[in-house]
């Protein structure tokens, strides 16, 4: 963590921000940010939410270098492009920014080297502004993380929707494998997200080896998949008795349990009712509604189609929208419900008909993008 004192490095940064945000496209090496000892090229904003700004970027001394390459085979030489460049600038208020670093750090002490894909960490917090004696006085915090060049699950759901179809529900089953996985490792490791999103999930398509997916996730699908972002809601559990619960409100509309609506106190809802209305816009395209049907029960209010799976969707909205609550140190076996959906997808040879959707709906984003920017 890094302070920046002064109303003239706020000037400064609100002056690049602004430089960046008026391209109409993406460009390399047009506004540069300064932090210290720390400079940045701004290539672009990559997306913008009620609290922050995200833009994609460059370590500037990457930028140069990459300018003066003359031709692809020397760039190509001198190593990736992950060990080049791919930043996300993320700009928010000093203190979410602040709070985000540190349970972001604690949270990568707790997860096993397994689990750490599934968690973008971000590498470096600049907080800018406010009283030279006094960091808490900051009025910016800009969080600085890798790019996810696959970009976020919402990209993937609006690359479908941009041409009227819906994604296949054995890649929904994939990608809600994922996603359980990687809220498993969360918990486990003591924290609660609370704002688990399509927005906050990045694609992860690591690795050369489109070999068969299996549970067991061969070759290069270690390097695929998705990796949480944004802990600027997270709750850090340990700093709680096991026996705590928590009242308030997401206000996502689409993403706030149960309890929130009903005014009543929840724990692990929070992110159960989440990891649901994430599915629920992978497999329908649009955000979740739900009432109470017989039992009393939480359901969505969208119908399955009849030729899918409904057993397993059943089961798996009925177990994410109607947990207990439940004590902090008893996370929710949500291992139970990827496990359900590895050993339908083994069961029934899915595992090349998976490495094919996935290899062509990176084409068709590939070409979107690039149609895009001719």
């Amino acid at each position: 963590m890094r302070f920046h004192p002064g109303p003239e490095v706020v000037a400064a940064t609100r002056a690049a921000l602004k430089a960046v945000t008026a391209r109409r496209a993406r460009a390399r090496g047009g506004v540069s940010l300064t932090l210290g000892d720390a400079a940045y090229d701004l290539m672009a904003r990559a997306g913008v939410g009620a609290d922050a700004e995200v833009f994609e970027a460059e370590h500037a001394a990457a930028a140069e270098y990459a300018a003066a390459c003359s031709s692809a085979a020397s760039a190509s030489a001198s190593g990736s492009d992950d060990d080049r460049g791919g930043l996300a600038v993320k700009v928010q208020s000093a203190p979410l920014a602040a709070w985000e670093w540190v349970v972001s750090r604690r949270l990568r002490a707790r997860v096993s080297a397994w689990d750490a894909p599934g968690v973008v960490f971000p590498e470096a917090l600049h907080l800018v502004g406010g009283r030279r004696e006094r960091a808490a006085t900051a009025e910016l915090g800009v969080l600085v993380m890798p790019f996810g060049e696959h970009g976020t699950l919402q990209d993937v759901i609006n690359s479908y929707l941009c041409v009227g179809s819906r994604m296949d529900e054995i890649l929904v089953m994939y990608y809600a494998i994922e996603l359980l996985r990687a809220m498993e490792a969360v918990h486990a490791a003591g924290v609660l997200h609370a704002d688990v999103k399509p927005d906050n999930l990045i694609v992860r398509n690591g690795g050369e080896d489109w070999c068969d997916w299996a549970p067991h996730r061969p070759g290069a699908w270690k390097k695929k998949g998705l990796a949480l972002i944004d802990f600027g809601r997270a709750v850090d559990l340990a700093e709680y008795p096991a026996d705590a619960t928590f009242v308030g409100d997401v206000m996502t509309e689409g993403f706030r349990c149960a309890e929130m609506m009903e005014g009543r106190a929840w724990t692990f809802q929070c992110d159960l009712h989440q990891i649901a209305a994430t599915v629920h816009c992978l497999l329908h395209g649009k955000y979740m509604t739900v009432d109470r049907r017989g039992g009393g029960k939480v359901r969505p209010r969208e119908p399955l189609k009849r030729y899918w799976r409904t057993d397993l969707w059943d089961a798996f909205f009925d177990e994410t929208l109607n947990g207990e609550t439940r004590r902090l140190d008893d996370p929710p076996p949500l291992g139970n419900l990827r496990r359900v959906f590895e050993a339908y997808l083994s069961a029934e040879g899915l595992g090349p008909k998976i490495r094919a959707l996935l290899m062509q709906q990176t084409i068709d984003m590939y070409e979107q993008v690039r149609k895009a920017e001719a």
